[in-house]
């Protein structure tokens, strides 16, 4: 399974985000993101604190199913199978974006950057939009990307969305080495 043929600086992504909140902000915190490029890595690492990583993010679309794997360093992380259908359920709250950024000290002790950032999408153009059911398994080692360790518990329904947006800069919500 290949991604669909993209315009120069796209990219496809794949991860796991949570409901979070801090200091009285609810939003999402992304746990696991893979990217397809290391143009779409590094800026999202480095500037905003997302946890991502360079992967194979496939997905193959079959009438109303959406198959998709991701596989990093011959490791499949994320395999997903969506069926679009009615599904009702309550949406988890997942934006803004609380991210922890950390960049440890030479030395080891500490963090030169311990912050949470705080970032919203800009710019949002929603295309389209499914709801369904899914079926997800989650993998991984012990030693490189334990997805495994969450479990799928249950799932309560799932959505396609197809959209564009800007992720513009952020802005410094908390700096734990001041906290």
């Amino acid at each position: 399974m290949a991604a669909p043929d993209a315009p120069a600086r796209s990219y496809v992504e794949s991860g796991v985000a949570i409901q979070a909140a801090a200091d009285g902000v609810a939003g999402g915190h992304v746990l696991y993101e893979y990217v397809t490029t290391d143009d779409a890595m590094a800026p999202g690492r480095e500037i905003w604190g997302y946890p991502k990583k360079v992967a194979d993010v496939s997905w193959e679309k079959n009438d109303s199913t959406i198959v998709s794997r991701t596989v990093r360093r011959g490791q499949t992380l994320i395999d997903i199978e969506f069926t679009e259908g009615p599904a009702t359920y309550e949406k988890p709250v997942l934006q803004p974006r609380l991210q922890i950024k950390k960049i440890p000290r030479a030395d080891g002790l500490g963090y030169d950057v311990h912050q949470i950032v705080l970032n919203k999408l800009g710019k949002w153009t929603l295309h389209e939009t499914a709801t369904g059911t899914a079926k997800v398994t989650l993998g991984g080692t012990d030693l490189m990307d334990p997805l495994f360790e969450l479990g799928v518990v249950e799932i309560m329904g799932a959505e396609r969305i197809r959209a564009e947006f800007e992720l513009g800069y952020g802005e410094i919500f908390k700096d734990l080495n001041k906290a």
